[in-house]
């Protein structure tokens, strides 16, 4: 299990930030993480992530949301039932203010951008849980490198990691033995064909369910056809580039080549696409 920190920047802000800012810069970066990672979890069967924080500080934050500012009854509602669905899904069951009454505040981050209410309960929190023993060892925050929290100074630093973006925090987890899981493409699988498809002479059953497969694929962006080759013994699947997979397809007459462009962001990503293609595609084994 995963368990981080992350900075309340993304949850509420004052209005130093506009909400049109928010809805644009902050909640597409909050969203997309959050999307990846029920991507993962759905993926593998199981829960991988928690996040540390109090029930009173998603509370004050879905009270608080960046919404309000715009009198948008609705995007409000929206957001306080993104929040209440993701991340109580995802909090950490063992995090809880205890002790409200502290006599010596030793951690303390600031934040112009966060109404005062929220950074006071993120940093009580944040005092509590130095004495939890399910966050001793997991003394990591994510947050952003233009609008996060910074420590106050005079006061110890918690956190043992900071990681300045969401994405590239995410992207650095290793969950399998061919890396993390690569993100899911949106595009219709009908638009996925693309360049010439002039030298694309073989017309057999077989090949049209194997692209139609690769179309379905959730990782797979484009299929672009390209020059044949001589017939190889069977079909032949290999990274290409460091998003790409390059296809050949033993035919009749020739072996037809396919470049495949994916979700992936490295090469690991690619790997786990190609082992995921082969799952569900037999016949390129």
């Amino acid at each position: 299990m995963i368990n981080c920190f992350i900075d309340p920047i993304f949850l509420a802000i004052n209005n130093n930030i506009s909400t049109k800012h928010y809805s644009e810069v902050l909640f597409p970066i909050l969203s997309g993480f959050c999307n990846r990672i029920k991507d993962i979890e759905q993926e593998k069967q199981e829960r991988i992530f928690k996040f540390n924080f109090s029930s009173e500080f998603l509370l004050l934050c879905m009270n608080q949301d960046p919404f309000r500012f715009a009198k948008n009854i609705a995007f409000s509602h929206l957001f306080r039932k993104f929040l209440s669905k993701f991340f109580k899904t995802h909090k950490n069951p063992s995090c809880q203010i205890k002790n409200s009454n502290h006599s010596k505040i030793k951690f303390k981050y600031i934040n112009k951008n966060v109404p005062k209410e929220i950074i006071d309960n993120w940093n009580l929190f944040l005092n509590d849980c130095n004495s939890l023993e399910c966050c001793e060892k997991n003394l990591i925050l994510i947050t952003n490198s233009k609008l996060g929290s910074i420590q106050d100074s005079g006061y110890d630093d918690l956190f043992q990691r900071i990681s300045q973006d969401l994405s590239e925090w995410l992207n650095n987890q290793t969950l399998c033995d061919s890396g993390i899981i690569p993100p899911k493409t949106k595009i219709d699988p009908k638009l996925k064909l693309d360049g010439d498809w002039k030298h694309h002479h073989d017309k057999s059953p077989l090949l049209s369910r194997i692209l139609n497969k690769i179309c379905n694929s959730n990782f797979i962006t484009k299929i672009i056809p390209k020059a044949h080759e001589n017939p190889p013994h069977s079909h032949r699947i290999s990274v290409h580039t460091s998003n790409s997979i390059k296809l050949i397809i033993k035919a009749k007459k020739t072996g037809e080549v396919y470049i495949l462009k994916t979700t992936a962001r490295n090469v690991s990503e690619v790997n786990y696409i190609i082992t995921d293609l082969k799952k569900n595609i037999q016949a390129i084994q």
